[in-house]
């Protein structure tokens, strides 16, 4: 089995990589609900202050599954050198992991009467923080190694 042509970066660029990450893809879910809808066009301060939120409840929530499930990942990887997990994987996963959480939070709390369709749908959105989050990561935190 031969092992990835990638490798984590210093112990400060993956832990910038783990901040920068959800702050991207926390603006881009602030975009999409708060900017483009229209809703805090009219009072910038409202925006900033929704933003600062996205990020502040957001960022926690991105770093406890960033804890749970990035980390072991991120250690398997920087020991087994796998293969399979480079940019698309890691993007695939990202997507998944926003997607999977927001879905299955919406059935537990009873919003699952619409219908799955719409439920999924609804998912898109905290699915592309996910995968935002994953190229940010992918990009900063991980380099192609000088001996491979």
């Amino acid at each position: 089995m031969t092992t990835s042509r990638l490798e984590l970066r210093s112990i400060s660029m993956i832990v910038l990589a783990l901040l920068l990450g959800p702050i991207a893809g926390l603006s881009y879910l602030w975009v999409v609900q708060i900017v483009l809808p229209g809703s805090a066009t009219a009072d910038p301060s409202r925006a900033a202050a929704a933003w600062l939120l996205y990020i502040v409840l957001g960022g926690a929530l991105c770093l406890a599954v960033e804890a749970v499930v990035v980390a072991p990942i991120l250690i398997g990887f920087q020991r087994y050198r796998w293969k399979w997990l480079n940019g698309i994987t890691a993007a695939a996963i990202g997507f998944g992991l926003g997607f999977a959480f927001w879905f299955v939070a919406s059935v537990i709390s009873g919003q699952d009467e619409a219908g799955w369709v719409k439920l999924a749908a609804k998912s898109v959105n905290p699915g592309a923080v996910g995968l935002i989050a994953a190229i940010v990561f992918r990009l900063s935190a991980v380099r192609r190694s000088p001996d491979g």
